[in-house]
């Protein structure tokens, strides 16, 4: 193995929230005191564009991406907070090209553009520019994208993963036209026909890792081949890597 896995249940990779939520709670613990300072965000005294909170991270620059919908209108986006200005910014599917309300994941390469897992596509966005790749334009066989990564070499690594549905897998794409598959069992690990996926991450030295929504165990991928670890320990999803390399799931 690349690095040290360590097999026990750990942090998301993002500060997700519960699918019920309808607010953020923001606590700020100062360090010379035992006095707490919490603020509730929510859509009435802030720019979180729903009730339910899908997604919580933080940009390149500092500011705070909140992926947030409301499902009975089937409306939502992504709400954008500018610490250094106090003011947000919203990109709703109503009124953007944001393809769906339902995001899964955000994730920024080396120039600060974010790519968006959405229910509908995987967006991306420069600051200026949307551009939506879907099954209309791309070898992907289903819409739904679960989860990003990104490589070093800038290629984007994309969950396919419709649970309801077949056609799942891996893809990875170089950003500008060339797309490649790994599918559940031709090159993925594990036996047909589990083929959802959770994940991905890519880590340190650019190897690549994905877990199995059903089976157990970890499979990664050196630039050559796939391996598997940890079938006899559990399934993973939301997958980490520390400051040491070490592979956090949970």
């Amino acid at each position: 193995m690349s690095c040290h896995a360590t097999w026990i249940q750990g942090m998301s990779r993002h500060a997700r929230l519960g699918k019920r939520m309808a607010a953020i709670l923001v606590m700020v613990l100062p360090s010379v005191s035992v006095a707490q300072d919490w603020k509730v965000v929510n859509p009435s005294n802030t720019g979180v564009p729903g009730e339910v909170v899908e997604l919580v991270t933080f940009a390149p620059d500092g500011n705070l991406w909140v992926g947030a919908r409301w499902p009975f209108w089937e409306e939502g986006g992504i709400g954008v907070f500018d610490r250094s200005t106090d003011t947000w910014s919203v990109w709703a599917n109503w009124e953007t090209p944001l393809p769906s309300e339902i995001i899964y994941d955000v994730e920024f390469d080396a120039s600060g553009t974010a790519w968006i897992g959405t229910a509908r596509g995987l967006a991306r966005y420069d600051g200026q520019t949307w551009t939506v790749y879907d099954p209309t334009n791309t070898p992907m066989q289903l819409y739904a994208v679960r989860g990003v990564a990104i490589g070093a070499d800038g290629h984007i690594w994309v969950n396919n993963t419709n649970y309801a549905i077949g056609g799942d897998a891996l893809y990875e794409f170089d950003g500008v036209s060339t797309w490649t598959r790994y599918a559940v069992p031709t090159e993925l690990p594990w036996p047909a026909p589990w083929t959802d996926l959770e994940g991905p991450l890519v880590d340190h030295n650019g190897h690549v890792w994905v877990a199995n929504h059903v089976q157990n165990g970890l499979a990664e991928y050196d630039g050559n081949a796939w391996t598997l670890h940890g079938q006899n320990v559990d399934r993973f999803t939301n997958l980490v890597e520390d400051l040491d390399g070490n592979i956090w799931m949970r």
